[in-house]
């Protein structure tokens, strides 16, 4: 499979929610129905990309394993954290949290998702009755098929919702409240319509943003929040002063390693790869 040309296709250019919200956004995801759509003459068209509307002949892969295996095929950095760590090592640990997290996380919840995704031939669909709700305003989804192990070659393995929830939380390795957070803070989410998978894939870009960086932290006893700043420098974006938008994320121990488990503002994280000049 061609992870690394997948992979790299589909990486965009891209405070901590309460417990409550985890629950009540996650309920939402799940929970919502077709009937929560406008009907098919009031839905908002939008128009595909190329890449999703090329008429050339797509392959289905039928190995129900072979999205397990894709996740499992990646190789994480080595995350050491404990109450014996001194401050130096658990910055430099979320350093590398940051760089790992936010590039992956860039791939499945930055701009442009629908690219790793088979979506399906239907029009955008605007949902409607869950008015207010932060997750869904002013946003549209689309039914995909499955996600693509070899893109170049127009293979791609079907998937539900509930299977590409795993398959994305085992790829990057999130909790199930960092599968969440990311959905309620990112550019790009996924929802369950009738059990299928819906995306909405945003489109944008990085612009007026310099680099991310871990400035502090906060250690319990299984979970570490990291302070962390977006930052906009004034010498390259012509600004009067550099801009600062600070935000976190946080890492759980589930499973014997460190997962991501939360992020205030997914495309703060997102940049967390790219270097800071000063530095």
């Amino acid at each position: 499979m061609n992870l690394g040309k997948t992979f790299l296709c589909i990486a965009a250019v891209s405070l901590l929610c309460s417990c409550g919200n985890d629950k009540d956004g996650a309920a939402i995801i799940e929970s919502v129905t077709s009937e929560s759509f406008k009907t098919e003459s009031e839905t908002v068209l939008s128009e595909p990309s190329e890449a999703v509307t090329e008429e050339t002949q797509q392959t289905v892969s039928y190995d129900e394993d072979e999205l397990e295996q894709l996740a499992l095929s990646v190789e994480r950095p080595e995350i050491i954290i404990s109450a014996d760590s001194s401050r130096e090592e658990i910055l430099l640990a979320g350093k590398t949290a940051g760089e790992f997290y936010g590039g992956h996380c860039s791939a499945f919840f930055g701009f442009g998702i629908e690219y790793g995704w088979h979506m399906a031939d239907e029009p955008h669909m605007e949902i409607d009755g869950i008015s207010g709700d932060r997750l869904f305003s002013d946003m549209t989804f689309r039914r995909a098929e499955g996600y693509y192990t070899d893109r170049g070659n127009k293979i791609y393995a079907p998937t539900d919702y509930s299977h590409a929830k795993q398959f994305v939380s085992n790829f990057i390795g999130l909790t199930e409240r960092g599968f969440y957070e990311l959905c309620s803070n990112s550019p790009s989410r996924y929802l369950g319509i009738d059990g299928e998978l819906y995306l909405c894939s945003a489109d944008g870009g990085d612009a007026g943003w310099s680099y991310s960086e871990v400035t502090d932290y906060e250690l319990s006893e299984d979970t570490v929040t990291f302070f962390c700043q977006r930052v906009g420098l004034a010498e390259e974006w012509g600004y009067d002063e550099n801009v600062v938008m600070p935000f976190t994320f946080r890492l759980a121990y589930e499973d014997e390693i460190w997962k991501l488990d939360g992020c205030s503002y997914g495309e703060g994280l997102f940049e967390m790869g790219i270097t800071n000049p000063a530095c």
